[in-house]
């Protein structure tokens, strides 16, 4: 593959400067010669299966593939196991930390957080299966 030379920028740096001005002088011609957010870093992958564009936050995902795993090798897991396996916090359960809720309520909250766990990891399952990563959808 040949690379053209507008896909680069060389720099000859004068040790002697400070690191704060060589920064600097860096920045600005970076500003000049690098498109930043409007870069379209997808068109430049090489990469056989591409992450797709998701609204699905970056620590939400290791959640959903460890209530996967779980559910994967505890097919019958009740909900309420599932939500403390999988160590569903306090901000999963939709819960302000002042609130108290009888032992019921606290159960049937924490099932509730489960099956939406549980729903959103087997979707992102069945879509890892189809190339879509990481996707909910």
């Amino acid at each position: 593959m040949e690379v053209e030379a507008k896909d680069f920028l060389i720099l000859d740096i004068p040790l002697h400067l400070r690191r704060v001005t060589i920064l600097e002088q860096i920045n600005k011609l970076l500003d000049q010669h690098h498109d930043g957010k409007n870069l379209d870093v997808r068109a430049q992958s090489t990469a056989l299966v591409q992450l797709e564009t998701t609204k699905l936050q970056h620590k939400t995902v290791p959640i959903l593939v460890d209530v996967a795993e779980i559910l994967h090798r505890n097919p019958g897991i009740q909900l309420y196991q599932l939500a403390q396996r999988a160590k569903l916090a306090e901000i999963h359960l939709g819960r302000k930390v002042q609130e108290s809720n009888s032992a019921e309520q606290e159960k049937q909250r924490r099932q509730m957080a489960a099956s939406r766990y549980k729903e959103q990891a087997e979707r992102l399952v069945y879509n890892a299966a189809r190339l879509k990563f990481p996707s909910i959808e």
